[in-house]
């Protein structure tokens, strides 16, 4: 039994350090390359897949202070010839054995079939220094010493498993206390949650279906559409019949507060700005009861497809897809517009707890760019909106200058102002409200209204 569990193992290990091998040299997300590569095998085995998607995203969460360990006992890991598989190999044993406190001899074992099929023969030397480092690890590597022997920011660092420069940033703006208790907050699980398509069901009835395929849910107290999942008794929810049949989507709880918020009307003709994939975009065609107009549109016409496909899913048809770019639509409608949604393109930050990756990706220049693309996209939707009309500007990032500082700099250069300072289960902040992990993931949203045409 024993045996089999470590066969098991070696092969949920060996599959993650591929995929983590091909998310550094993609730069692609964690769980496009899982699931891309877990479907190229064309056999089902999701004990091997639920086991990847852990050691994927556990060792990343941590990956600051699991590089820290390997440096401090092997660092040649990091030279540029030494083999990526292996070095994420490694990644993962480290986490295995200083977060799971998994015995080395374990580690050993599930490594050593791998090692025997995948390291080069005349590569004896690296055989031999990867388990001289697993039995290493557990002897020479204290997590609490090696915690306690940090300073300031580099302590929060490797207590929250953030960069250092993100968390003198968050120290900055929020306070010792609130910043450790946000970055701690990213490394939480965050619950599921699932909109209900009210175009062909409602709560209840769905909620009933799937607590007869055993997936416990409670209805959510916020929004009218929106279900949190408690358990999964009997399988996951994507293979419940609610899913399969688009009657549900899964979709956090603060990004369906997004069309709450903008509230359109049936006799509505509404822009959706950055509209790809369509969660939203189906989501306001929803609360439209399918009347109306919304004219979908995405500079990516890849992903654009994407919308039409959740169409399809939803049984949404009040929806026009344009692939363009938001900030030249002005010159193309020739029409002002009643509301207006830009869920503008940002670092992402607010979905660390599901992208852990990504924090060690970001930097403060990526972030500058970010909020002047959103400044851009966000001027163009006040000039497609006719005067009394209403903008709802989101992005999913925990940074204000993707957020607040962006709404304060339209509303100084244009006639536009911020209406509605509060939303159910949001916290109201200067110009809007936001959602914070661990409920959900990291949100800002704001809702303004035009009320004169621009003088330019």
């Amino acid at each position: 039994m024993f045996g089999k569990r470590i066969g098991d193992l070696s092969k949920g290990v060996f599959f993650a350090a591929k995929v983590l091998s091909k998310v550094e040299e993609s730069g692609s997300s964690i769980r496009n390359i899982l699931f891309k590569e877990y479907f190229k095998r064309r056999v089902e085995d999701y004990k091997l897949l639920n086991q990847a998607l852990h050691f994927t995203l556990e060792t990343t969460r941590r990956l600051n202070f699991v590089d820290h360990v390997i440096k401090t006992v092997l660092p040649k890991v990091f030279d540029e010839d030494f083999p990526s598989v292996i070095k994420n190999l490694l990644r993962i044993s480290t986490y295995q054995i200083v977060f799971l406190k998994e015995k080395p001899e374990d580690i050993a074992d599930i490594l050593k079939p791998i090692i025997l099929k995948k390291v080069r023969k005349n590569n004896k030397i690296i055989k031999e220094e990867i388990f001289t480092y697993i039995f290493k690890v557990r002897s020479l590597v204290k997590k609490e010493k090696m915690i306690s022997e940090a300073n300031g920011l580099e302590k929060l660092a490797f207590t929250t498993f953030h960069p250092k420069w993100m968390c003198k940033y968050f120290v900055d703006l929020l306070g010792l206390e609130d910043a450790e208790k946000l970055l701690r907050n990213n490394n939480r699980k965050k619950p599921s949650w699932l909109r209900v398509n009210t175009l062909l069901t409602n709560r209840q009835n769905v909620a009933s279906i799937l607590r007869e395929e055993g997936v416990i849910v409670e209805f959510d107290k916020d929004f009218p559409d929106v279900l949190r999942v408690i358990e999964e008794e009997k399988k996951p929810v994507t293979l419940s019949n609610p899913y399969k049949e688009g009657l549900i989507f899964i979709q956090d709880k603060a990004s369906c507060a997004v069309a709450h918020v903008l509230n359109a009307k049936p006799e509505d003709f509404v822009i959706d700005l950055c509209a790809a994939p369509g969660m939203k975009t189906t989501h306001i065609a929803q609360t439209m009861k399918n009347m109306g107009l919304v004219l979908a549109t995405d500079i990516n016409c890849y992903r654009a497809k994407m919308i039409k496909m959740n169409m399809k899913r939803s049984g949404v048809s009040n929806v026009e897809i344009l692939c363009t770019d938001g900030k030249i639509l002005e010159l193309k409608l020739g029409k002002k517009v009643d509301k207006i949604l830009v869920d503008a393109p940002c670092s992402g930050s607010g979905t660390f707890q599901t992208h852990p990756e990504e924090k060690w990706r970001l930097t403060p220049n990526k972030i500058k760019k970010y909020a002047l693309l959103q400044e851009s996209l966000l001027s163009s939707a006040v000039n497609l909106v006719k005067v009394g009309g209403q903008i709802v500007f989101s992005t999913c990032s925990l940074f204000p200058e993707e957020g607040e500082e962006i709404v304060t700099k339209i509303c100084n250069e244009y006639p536009v102002e911020v209406v509605e300072k509060g939303v159910r289960g949001g916290k109201a902040v200067k110009n809007g409200w936001r959602f914070y992990p661990p409920e959900t993931k990291g949100f800002f949203m704001s809702k303004m209204r035009k009320y004169a045409e621009h003088k330019s």
